[in-house]
């Protein structure tokens, strides 16, 4: 279940103007989400409304995602993964509390072993796409 977020909708609202938030149109603003994505991940202490902007940041660069497919339809789950990881700036390590451990994920980004229903699932919910992303 989703966890619910406190938030002042006057300090939310200010957020809001000030980062002025919008549709992903191009890598190079994808990139700029990601890193305000990291800045805020990493930051101690982030405000409710910094947790619920940073929802909203995960929401914009899922959609940039499924728009955007980076090999086509004829990916692979380990190509798609790999290239999540990348624009997400993320690293393999940051898949083991989801998948388990180190030697499973690089099992899967080397193609050695397939995704199941259940961890696309718990990758979607993860990185915020649909599971279908990470099936083929």
């Amino acid at each position: 279940m989703e966890q619910v977020i406190e938030i002042d909708a006057a300090i939310y609202g200010a957020l809001l103007s000030q980062k002025r938030p919008r549709t992903i149109r191009t890598d190079a603003e994808y990139d700029a989400v990601a890193e305000e994505v990291e800045e805020i991940s990493f930051k101690d202490g982030a405000s409710p409304e910094e947790r619920e902007y940073l929802n909203l940041l995960h929401l914009l660069l899922a959609a940039y995602d499924e728009a955007h497919p980076p090999y086509g339809k004829a990916a692979t789950h380990a190509e798609i993964l790999a290239h999540v990881l990348e624009h997400r700036g993320m690293k393999q390590a940051d898949l083991i509390p989801v998948v388990g451990s180190s030697a499973y994920v690089s099992q899967i980004l080397s193609g050695k072993r397939g995704i199941s229903r259940n961890m696309a699932k718990r990758l979607s919910e993860f990185f915020g796409l649909e599971a279908s992303v990470f099936l083929n």
